[in-house]
């Protein structure tokens, strides 16, 4: 048996401990051509995006919660995704376009 409770060897252990890294960004990326109303389709769902993309390529990131929207190396755009299991009810667009400023 050794010396020492459980707390005790933990707190002994952290100075050995390496520093922990950025969190791992986990996202399934598509490209995708913004439509000329400003809205990018996803799973029967359409997220509005900023006007001046209009008819251009952008980068959706898929996260489990959120939808990013990327273009020329900078996020533009974020919204909470929209996960409905039904197949009844029709597909909503969403417009509240939180901006990001990074």
């Amino acid at each position: 048996m050794l010396p020492g409770t459980i707390a005790d060897v933990h707190a002994a252990e952290i100075a050995s401990l390496m520093p922990m890294g950025r969190p791992f960004d986990g996202f399934v990326e598509h490209t995708k051509r913004v439509s000329p109303t400003c809205l990018i389709s996803f799973e029967r769902n359409r997220y509005s995006d900023p006007a001046s993309f209009a008819n251009r390529p952008v980068s959706l990131r898929v996260y489990p919660d959120r939808i990013v929207i990327a273009a020329e190396g900078q996020m533009l755009c974020e919204h909470g995704r929209i996960i409905e299991r039904s197949h009844d009810q029709p597909g909503r667009t969403i417009y509240d376009c939180g901006t990001i400023s990074r």
